[in-house]
């Protein structure tokens, strides 16, 4: 399970990058809970 880090690290820029760019908060993203 080496490769999950850039895993994870990708899907997250991949999630993230389109609300920096927009710079607004991720509104679509789900509860928490």
């Amino acid at each position: 399970m080496m490769d999950a880090e850039p895993v994870i690290f990708f899907f997250l820029l991949l999630f993230f990058l389109p609300s920096i760019s927009s710079q607004s908060p991720p509104a679509r993203l789900p509860p928490s809970e």
